[in-house]
């Protein structure tokens, strides 16, 4: 069962204006010292304007950029603010911004309506291990002690029928629970706690640093919703439009090449990550010197077979019907 709440929360909320956008990243595993940046011998000058939410995930992009990354291959940029995934469609198409960073589901939607945008590479991956960048939270004393617990329960997810609910039910059923049997409640990130507070749910999905504010009031972490539906599988990317990656594609080349590095760089830096937080976010400083958990973004280049694996998990969760989906080669910017 399926409902949305869709009053506000009042001053409540107000205590938890913290940017959170639609999650799918994570916490990093051990990774590599970043090597020395190495642009190719030939590079296109360009300068680009790269869209990113005002999360911690934003990080990559801005740390490639502090770091003289993005400059090493040619690349003058400036930021602009999402704050919608959808919202980077008719702006990128308008030639406003360059690359957009995206739930792959957008990027996969999209194609689906035929829309000429392409992605054209990886910014973070659904984490394999227990503490994620995401958690489903519940009330200590609640009775909720695993994800299959949610059978009959009010679980709040910041979109109806999009990816978080696929994450749910992915892990639902992975633990041998019946899906079906959870009600789904729609509302916003930034209104999680004070539902959970007041009653109106039961369990809640959050994003860092949320889950550092809800750890602080008491609230107990019972699952990472992507260790068991999407580990390693890109959950977020960035999107051009397909008439400038073909009218630019030493650019584009350019910059896949700069984000693995600026990627990399962040997964191995994690103070670095928070230090750049307290400027690429609206995340009180205070709080970011207690998040624990960081993005965990992709180290290679990406393919349509990540896609792929992406597509087979919305199928199977019943987010988009097999008979439209497109492939993943037909999301992906093949070069």
């Amino acid at each position: 069962m399926n409902k949305a709440i869709t009053r506000g929360f009042g001053a409540a909320a107000g205590i938890f204006v913290i940017a959170a956008a639609l999650v799918g990243c994570s916490t990093p595993a051990a990774t590599p010292e970043a090597t020395e940046s190495a642009a190719p011998a030939e590079i296109v000058p360009a300068d680009i304007v790269v869209a990113t939410g005002p999360t911690l995930s934003n990080s990559n992009v801005y740390i490639g950029e502090s770091e003289g990354i993005f400059e090493n291959y040619g690349l003058t940029v400036t930021n602009a603010t999402l704050t919608a995934g959808p919202d980077a469609v008719p702006q990128v198409l308008s030639g406003a911004w360059t690359f957009a960073m995206v739930d792959t589901s957008t990027a996969i939607n999209a194609t689906k309506e035929g829309v000429p945008v392409t992605a054209v590479a990886v910014s973070s991956v659904g984490v394999p291990d227990r503490d994620g960048y995401a958690a489903i939270m519940t009330t200590e004393g609640s009775g909720i002690e695993s994800v299959k617990d949610l059978e009959g329960k009010k679980m709040q997810i910041n979109a109806l029928g999009g990816t978080a609910e696929a994450l749910v039910r992915a892990s639902v059923t992975a633990a041998g629970g019946d899906a079906d049997k959870v009600e789904f409640v729609e509302v916003p990130p930034q209104g999680a706690i004070p539902a959970i507070q007041a009653g109106q749910v039961d369990a809640v999905f959050l994003p860092e640093p949320l889950i550092t504010v809800a750890l602080g009031l008491g609230l107990v972490d019972i699952a990472n919703p992507e260790q068991e539906t999407i580990p390693n599988v890109p959950s977020f990317v960035f999107l051009a439009s397909t008439q400038y990656v073909q009218e630019n594609p030493e650019v584009v080349a350019q910059f896949q090449q700069a984000i693995i590095e600026a990627n990399t760089l962040a997964n191995s830096d994690h103070e670095l990550v928070r230090k750049t937080g307290e400027t690429s976010t609206t995340v009180d400083p205070a709080l970011l010197a207690q998040v624990t958990r960081f993005p965990f973004y992709g180290e290679t280049q990406l393919t349509g077979d990540d896609v792929q694996k992406f597509i087979d998990f919305l199928v199977k969760y019943k987010v988009i019907d097999e008979g439209s989906a497109p492939k993943g080669t037909d999301v992906v910017y093949a070069g």
